[in-house]
């Protein structure tokens, strides 16, 4: 993916994984796709995420999961006490639906492998593929947006 070029190594490693059937090795590459276009969309919340660990600021790219999905809903939490609006609402949609996807990514699937609790079939592979892909590919609309209205100012 050009717009997320970190997670390039993942994404070919996941594909090739898939590919020769090595169905755990699928799911652990697309959680490691996935992390990146979580700490992508943490960056683009606005005000923007900050994160604190034992009173200590840390950076995004450093905090683990449950961190930056926590950090991104209070982001969500603050945006609902905004004024009633179309700006309002469509902010609301696109980053609750997005911060859900996280929690249930983290949930079913990236405690899964990353926690060595059970190996992955093809049919769950299949669906971590779909469902990190259209994630990504979320993060990806966004990150062309953002660098799009960049330009026309």
């Amino acid at each position: 993916m050009e717009a997320i070029p970190d997670s390039q190594f993942d994404i070919e490693e996941a594909l090739v994984s898939y590919m020769v059937e090595l169905n755990t090795a699928t799911g652990f590459h697309l959680m490691r796709v996935a992390e990146q276009g979580l700490r992508i969309l943490a960056h683009k919340m606005r005000p923007k995420v900050s994160l604190t660990h034992k009173g200590h600021i840390i950076a995004i790219d450093y905090a683990d999961w449950e961190k930056v999905i926590t950090a991104i809903k209070n982001q969500i939490t603050t945006a609902r006490q905004a004024p009633v609006g179309a700006k309002r609402q469509a902010q609301l949609e696109k980053f609750s639906d997005a911060a859900d996807h996280c929690v249930f990514t983290k949930d079913i699937w990236r405690n899964i492998v990353s926690h060595a609790r059970k190996p992955y079939n093809a049919a769950e592979a299949l669906a971590v593929l779909e469902r990190v892909r259209d994630f990504m590919l979320f993060i990806s609309k966004e990150s062309a947006r953002t660098r799009n209205k960049k330009y026309e100012n």
